[in-house]
């Protein structure tokens, strides 16, 4: 399979571990897009940016299987507006699946409330699209900024991530009352729910308490090259 334009060879993604809070394992990670230096000027609206993340994704869930013989792991890549109705997207996302052999909603994308409603109708449709090639859709940042019902809605979504503002707060009551509300609602509506920003394994126990189904954080590993992951797997 040929190679999207790349953003340049400076470009070395990371990949940061996602914990399974019923199994205590690795279920997945989300690719970070890193530059050896500094990060070039503009480098996040590359247009080739979204291509390459999702190539080097799909090329690492293929060796993640083959190091470690998991083939349940999943790959999150977030996607501006612009990636996401792109009209080679959905082309791109049926080739990698089908050429990587990758099994429903192991490639996942991740998307702001802000990428989703900048253009909706158009938004809805490119989802409709890529979801059908075989990815799945979280909803990322969710509990800040302007995160609607409506949203909820509309999105045919797999899952959402509270965002690490709301996830800091842990252990405050008013805090706890939201984040239980947002996970029952999430799982009323068929969706997962993950808590981003986790600093410390400690705080697994309450956040399964309030429903949460993954945490993601430092707690549980900083990004990581593709071949550290695969140890990380095995460890």
């Amino acid at each position: 399979m040929a190679s999207p334009p790349g953003p340049g060879p400076e470009l070395t993604p990371a990949f940061q571990p996602i914990l399974d809070i019923s199994s205590g394992l690795i279920a997945g990670f989300e690719a970070l897009a890193r530059w050896r230096g500094s990060t070039p000027d503009r480098a996040l609206e590359d247009p080739a940016l979204a291509p390459h993340m999702l190539m080097r994704s799909a090329e690492a869930l293929s060796d993640w299987r083959r190091e470690t013989g998991r083939a349940d792991l999943f790959a999150n890549v977030n996607l501006t507006a612009f990636d996401l109705i792109a009209p080679e997207l959905p082309v791109l996302i049926e080739e990698l699946v089908r050429g990587f052999d990758l099994g429903p909603g192991q490639l996942r994308i991740e998307i702001t409330e802000q990428a989703a409603i900048s253009d909706l109708d158009a938004a809805l449709e490119a989802v409709a699209i890529v979801k059908q090639a075989g990815v799945g859709l979280i909803l990322d940042d969710f509990g800040t900024g302007h995160s609607s019902f409506a949203w909820l809605a509309d999105l045919p979504a797999d899952g959402l991530k509270i965002d690490h503002e709301l996830t800091a707060r842990l252990g405050q009551p008013r805090a706890d009352t939201i984040m239980e509300a947002i996970t029952l609602l999430a799982a009323r509506l068929g969706m997962t729910a993950t808590a981003e920003g986790v600093e410390t394994r400690e705080a697994v126990k309450p956040l399964r308490a309030l429903g949460f189904q993954y945490v993601q954080g430092f707690a549980f590993g900083r990004p990581m090259t593709t071949s550290d992951a695969a140890a990380y797997l095995k460890a």
